[in-house]
């Protein structure tokens, strides 16, 4: 909704169109509405749940400038969910999303997407689980694309942070284990059985023929 006889404008999430950023919090619908400061209504976004982007009793709202951010405390769902509508960064094992976790050793690729058209590149840090910087890579932005794959050599949990070259940060964690192989167990206790039965059954079979040769 705009004033009458305004043009129209495509509502670009920026920090320099959102000059002075007012949340409101409908409690009915679980949707939030970002006005500013020029209009009455510039977009909304949410619906009623407990999935990413859906709210249960949202309360609070807040604008991070720095990153171009929206953080809303969504309370029966008991968490804080933060919107970054033009920036995403996922974590891959091979060709498919990362469940979170990956073993020891094996590769991990970090892809970020942006329809921010003046993004030039993303700086990716790989930071250990003792808060080291393992290694870093700047990558250029093609097609609205930047990914990095990196190895992990020490077990726990690592973060993955890609930096946009207009300043924007995401961070997404992993947590690296080490590789379990969990049918070897039950072969080394067959093998084990196994050779225990054979060995009676030698000895038996040698006590059967001490006892035949006697007789």
């Amino acid at each position: 909704m705009r004033a009458r006889g305004e043009p129209r404008v495509k509502v670009v999430v920026t920090a320099v169109v959102l000059i002075a950023v007012i949340a409101v919090s409908s409690m009915l619908s679980n949707v939030y509405a970002v006005a500013s400061d020029e209009y009455v209504f510039d977009f909304k976004f949410g619906s009623p749940g407990a999935g990413d982007g859906r709210f249960d009793d949202p309360i609070g709202v807040a604008y991070d400038p720095n990153n171009n951010r929206i953080i809303v405390a969504d309370t029966r769902n008991h968490r804080i969910q933060v919107f970054s509508p033009n920036y995403t960064l996922t974590l891959y094992e091979g060709s498919n999303p990362s469940d979170g976790v990956i073993n020891l050793d094996e590769d991990i690729t970090a892809k970020v997407r942006t329809n921010n058209t003046n993004i030039v590149n993303v700086k990716f840090t790989w930071i250990d689980p003792n808060d080291n910087i393992a290694n870093t890579n700047t990558v250029n932005i093609v097609n609205g694309e930047a990914s990095d794959t990196y190895t992990p050599n020490q077990e726990g949990t690592w973060k993955v942070k890609a930096e946009f070259s207009d300043g924007t940060v995401i961070i997404k964690e992993i947590n690296i284990s080490v590789r379990v192989v969990p049918e070897l167990i039950p072969m080394v206790g067959v093998g084990l059985v196994m050779g225990s039965l054979l060995a009676v059954l030698a000895l038996y079979r040698k006590k059967r023929g001490d006892i035949l040769l006697q007789n």
